[in-house]
């Protein structure tokens, strides 16, 4: 701002302002304040859903009751159902359900892209589960960037079967900035720059004899 008076200190707020969606998280989807109708244990299961608007995944929550702790990930889908692991966000648990992903722009989702959050359910060494994920009957969702939910899945030798439900997850996105408003702020930036040169090099003709 020293070196940006006037309209130079405009160019650079505008700049500035162009870069501020990087910062702020929003809302993918979140069913987590529905009533939980019970919670699904064993499997390979699966929550569909549809990304509104581009986007980094900065926190996953997920509704979970028992004991262990189990990763987490996201799938593509084909056909609706979950197809083949995207990425891997790590480990939950009963007691530390929600995962904050340190780097956002490792784990990007395509505008209009179909992913599945699945959690591997299946005991890690054998024997009965009692980690569950929550599911809900009731179908409303919040939503900040226009994503919606799909259908509930579980993987039973092999197969991806739909369910009736949804598994509840708040899942937190990072916006994609625009590749416009990049631009408009490099540009700003640099027209605030050049115009402040200009008028340093540029002779004081008053002082010239």
């Amino acid at each position: 701002f020293i070196l940006a008076p006037r309209f130079g200190v405009g160019a650079v707020l505008l700049a500035l302002c162009a870069f501020t969606p990087v910062s702020r998280a929003t809302v993918g989807v979140d069913n987590t304040g529905n009533s939980t109708i019970g919670y699904q244990t064993g499997f390979q299961q699966g929550q569909v859903f549809t990304m509104g608007t581009a986007g980094n995944i900065s926190s996953l929550t997920v509704t979970l009751s028992g004991t262990g702790s189990r990763e987490a990930y996201v799938f593509t889908t084909s056909g609706g159902a979950p197809l083949a692991q995207l990425y891997d966000l790590g480990s939950v648990s009963a007691g530390g359900n929600t995962i904050t992903v340190v780097d956002p722009s490792l784990v990007p989702l395509s505008a209009g892209g179909t992913y599945a959050v699945v959690l591997d359910l299946y005991p890690p060494s054998g024997g009965a589960s009692t980690l569950g994920w929550g599911h809900t009957s009731d179908s409303t969702f919040v939503t900040g960037n226009g994503s919606s939910l799909g259908s509930l899945y579980y993987n039973q030798g092999g197969i991806w079967t739909a369910g009736a439900s949804d598994f509840q997850m708040n899942l937190q996105v990072v916006p994609e900035v625009p590749i416009t408003g990049a631009v408009m702020g490099f540009g700003a930036l640099a027209i605030a720059l050049g115009h402040t040169l200009r008028r340093k090099l540029r002779p004081d003709v008053s002082s010239i004899a």
